[in-house]
């Protein structure tokens, strides 16, 4: 275990997100969700041991929240880079007497966007609290076991915010079709 780990609130518990890449979810001084990153060798890194089944299965919960939070993060890139562009073509359109008729399908599209990237930043703030009080929770199963944190009301913002990624997803697959890949 690398010395800072025993400091992070799942201890050596963290999520692999691509070979070598693991990422241990912490919270800040000012209670803020921050990654921390870590590179191993493949040989140092094992599943988790059925033995600590609670902690396992925090990790079970926030793996899947933090894979779509990593993976929302260029796809929302991607579609503001878009809408800048989208922008400049309607300003364009918008001093084109041919294309005059085109600026109010950009517009539309723009406004579509707009949406898009609200509902966006709204799913990544539910995450990042969600995060937080899954930390906040483990914390309070070390030190207080007898609270009960791991409530049902965590699952429950689980099975949400897995299904607002989802909606996500399929809404910018289906509204955006033709955006350009990374």
């Amino acid at each position: 275990m690398h010395p800072v780990d025993q400091k992070l609130p799942l201890g050596n518990l963290g999520i692999l997100v691509e070979p070598k890449h693991v990422i241990f979810p912490t919270l800040t001084s000012s209670d803020q969700v921050r990654y921390v990153d870590r590179y191993y060798d493949l040989a140092q890194i094992q599943r988790a041991a059925p033995s600590n089944s609670l902690q396992r299965r925090k990790i079970e919960l926030l793996a899947p929240i933090i894979e779509e939070h990593l993976e929302l993060e260029p796809e929302v890139k991607r579609i503001e880079k878009l809408q800048r562009r989208l922008e400049e073509l309607q300003r364009l359109a918008d001093s084109s007497e041919t294309f005059i008729q085109t600026s109010q399908t950009l517009r539309q599209r723009l406004s579509d966007l707009t949406d898009w990237l609200n509902e966006a930043a709204q799913i990544q703030q539910s995450t990042l609290s969600y995060l937080r009080d899954m930390l906040i929770a483990n914390e309070l199963d070390i030190l207080a076991p007898e609270l009960g944190s791991f409530s049902p009301q965590l699952k429950a913002q689980y099975r949400s915010l897995r299904g607002q990624y989802q909606e996500l997803q399929d809404e910018a697959e289906l509204d955006f079709p033709n955006l350009p890949q990374r």
